[in-house]
């Protein structure tokens, strides 16, 4: 009996093994397809920041008459009328880099990602002209606190970009940046 008893006992061991190799494949999978889909979503984003200045620019040169006042938003997408270029070409690369980067340090916590939890937080920060970034807070929350968190912890850990360039004429800049999570 106490064979049997020991033979119960190691097979059990090996099935509860095999079974935390198999969970530790899925987690590692899971977190692999989050990455990719971000990058996929930032290079939509992208091209997205493209159409929306054509057509902006579009928009504000079939009228000439027109004095169209940009608010500060609208300024970041605006286009030359001189050279037909994007003025702010530089500082939305320099916005997509540090975008980038924040999605780099993103993680989805697992047990979120375990019990379906998906949603959009809104992050606000101040990024100084030495690239120092501070008062970061949740602007607008998902619907769970982990994934609030998570999000929180994504711009916290950038502390410091590079510094603004001296041709934005801005010694700080705030920003809003959605973080989005999804299980795929």
């Amino acid at each position: 009996m106490s064979k049997s008893f020991l033979f119960i006992l190691i097979s059990l061991s090996f099935i509860h093994l095999a079974i935390l190799f198999v969970s530790f494949q899925l987690q590692d999978k899971m977190k692999l397809s989050v990455s990719k889909s971000f990058s996929v979503q930032l290079g939509e984003m992208k091209q997205e920041v493209k159409k929306t200045q054509l057509k902006n620019f579009q928009e504000k040169n079939s009228n000439p008459l027109s004095e169209a006042r940009l608010e500060p938003e609208e300024a970041t997408q605006a286009v030359s009328q001189e050279s037909g270029q994007a003025q702010d070409g530089p500082k939305n690369d320099y916005k997509a880099e540090l975008r980038e980067l924040i999605e780099k340090n993103k993680y989805y916590p697992t047990m979120s990602q375990r019990l379906g939890q998906t949603g959009t937080v809104v992050i606000s920060f101040l990024i100084l002209g030495d690239g120092t970034i501070s008062d970061v807070k949740i602007d607008s929350p998902s619907a769970f606190e982990r994934l609030n968190q998570a999000a929180l912890e994504a711009v916290q850990k950038v502390v410091k970009f590079k510094p603004i360039p001296k041709e934005f004429g801005q010694d700080k800049m705030e920003l809003r940046v959605p973080l989005k999570f999804v299980i795929l």
